[in-house]
């Protein structure tokens, strides 16, 4: 059952670059673009390629009861 979500979801994120979870939250495609980095060891320079990123950001709803659920663990 599992497996045929995440075909669902992916499929979702192919056609659009977000999916939101209504009360739980979002996933969001990000494009990082090309960046050059300094290896701190050598001073040699190293080209990052460009990629996509997945991001999530937790709903407000499923934040409120995770604060909920650890003020009442204390």
């Amino acid at each position: 059952m599992l497996e045929v979500s995440m075909d669902c979801l992916l499929g979702h994120l192919d056609e659009r670059s977000f999916f939101v979870m209504q009360g739980f939250g979002t996933l969001e495609v990000r494009k990082k673009n090309m960046r050059t980095l300094v290896n701190p060891a050598t001073g040699q320079n190293m080209t990052v390629p460009p990629k996509l990123s997945l991001n999530f950001k937790v709903g407000n709803t499923y934040k409120e009861k995770l604060k909920n659920r650890q003020n009442d663990g204390k």
